[in-house]
């Protein structure tokens, strides 16, 4: 993966793929302008969130990236590969 990009586990797997855009950007755009926002067809419960700056990463990692952010009213789980 590109360092402009996040990957996101633990997503709830019944979610349409449009929903899971919206809740994805909507809990990311506070670190930084966001390119795309996906996540994985079939439902799959992983999603990846690409910026246009790799600092916004550092942004999402120092806050998240030892501890867990809620989307869906799950807590989830954030690395870069």
């Amino acid at each position: 993966l590109p360092n402009t990009t996040v990957a996101v586990h633990g997503l709830i797997k019944t979610n349409e793929l449009a929903d899971g855009h919206r809740l994805l950007v909507e809990a990311f755009e506070p670190f930084g302008d966001i390119v795309d926002a996906s996540i994985a067809p079939r439902n799959r419960g992983f999603g990846f969130v690409r910026f246009v700056r790799p600092e916004s990463v550092d942004a999402v990692l120092k806050t998240h990236g030892r501890a867990e952010i809620e989307i869906q009213d799950v807590a989830i789980s954030i690395r870069t590969l």
